[in-house]
């Protein structure tokens, strides 16, 4: 499949999303945000270049972008206006907040004036290194606290309705490919350098497996983009020969870009989801799983072991809910205690 229209399959599925409602007067047209171009195909240790913009809107007085992506396969360097932007030169640029330990960068403009502006045009220009190969979502996100997110706001104060068109970024490199595999419902991407084989989805049990072989002892990095109807939940997991092992994630609206790497052999991956308490992947919380935890009590990203001599560990930092805190504390002991005696089912 040609790799220049391929991950348009996935925005076929995730085309727009609606997101913010207002007390303004719904418009005709459908404002839009979106990035240009959607999707990009730069090699490892290239920069990139993306424009924000936004389509049909009326009397826009400022805007606030919340873009997600993942940082291990992308950074962001820098956020700028250019001369042909929205509000015409005429506007106050905040410094941008960005963050590529969590992966996002949040950016306020506001018109210098008191008249918003109507039309089509740029935000901002993001500027991406990109580190290496993968594929990454990059999130308009939403959160239930709007005005920490992305918004768009007239100028009497009210919030502008609009709709999402989301991108991806796919980093290549000699000897990765695009692995398709075209289910009933959604296609999901498997893109490697390894070989892929015996590739199997079980959308009931929400788990999908296949092995990946390549000479042993070389680098092995893999991107699945799975549906979020198959692979999603409070917990996923990817096991490497039944093995946990930590991954990296971005999303969309209808996807997750699940990231992870390992050292060449035939490997039997599978990705499933499964219970916050469970760290082994069996879909069980029993006693090893919360002894697992306990006994990484203490520790730190990136610290020294603790009084028992284990250091921290991805898999056992379960609060917050989903993403962890980078440190193992009395918050993820209990999670891993409530749900003790639970297994997971459909």
């Amino acid at each position: 499949m040609n790799s220049k229209t391929s991950l348009l399959l996935i925005f076929l599925f995730t085309f727009t999303t609606s997101l913010l409602q207002s007390n303004s007067a719904c418009s005709l047209t459908q404002t839009t945000i979106t990035f240009n171009p959607r999707q990009s195909y730069p090699s490892a240790g290239q920069s990139l270049t993306i424009n924000a913009a936004v389509l049909d809107v009326t009397n826009l007085s400022a805007w606030q972008l919340l873009i997600g992506f993942n940082p291990s396969i992308i950074n962001c360097t820098d956020v700028t206006i250019p001369p042909d932007n929205i509000f015409d030169g005429n506007y106050i640029l905040f410094p941008p907040e960005i963050n590529n330990t969590k992966g996002y960068a949040k950016i306020f403009c506001v018109l210098n004036g008191t008249h918003g502006v109507n039309g089509s045009g740029t935000l901002c220009q993001i500027n991406f290194q990109c580190l290496t190969p993968g594929v990454t979502a990059l999130e308009i996100i939403q959160l239930s606290c709007i005005h920490c997110s992305t918004y768009l706001q007239e100028s009497g104060y009210n919030l502008i309705p609009f709709i999402s068109e989301e991108g991806a970024v796919e980093v290549t490199e000699q000897g990765f490919q695009e692995n398709w595999f075209n289910l009933e419902t959604q296609p999901i991407l498997i893109f490697s350098n390894s070989t892929i084989t015996a590739f199997q989805c079980n959308e009931t049990w929400k788990e999908i497996t296949f092995n990946a072989i390549e000479t042993t002892g070389t680098y092995g990095s893999t991107t699945a983009v799975t549906p979020k109807s198959i692979i999603n939940g409070t917990k996923i997991m990817v096991l490497i020969n039944n093995t946990p092992v930590s991954y990296s994630l971005s999303k969309n609206t209808t996807h997750n870009f699940i990231h992870f790497t390992y050292q060449h052999s035939t490997k039997n991956i599978k990705i499933q989801v499964t219970l916050l308490g469970d760290v082994n992947g069996d879909r069980k919380v029993r006693v090893d799983d919360v002894l697992f935890v306990a006994l990484r009590f203490g520790t730190d990203e990136g610290g020294p072991p603790n009084s028992n001599g284990y250091v921290y560990d991805p898999i056992a930092d379960l609060a917050p809910v989903p993403d962890g805190d980078g440190k193992i504390r009395v918050d993820d002991v209990l999670l891993a205690v409530g749900e003790f005696g639970k297994e997971w089912t459909p």
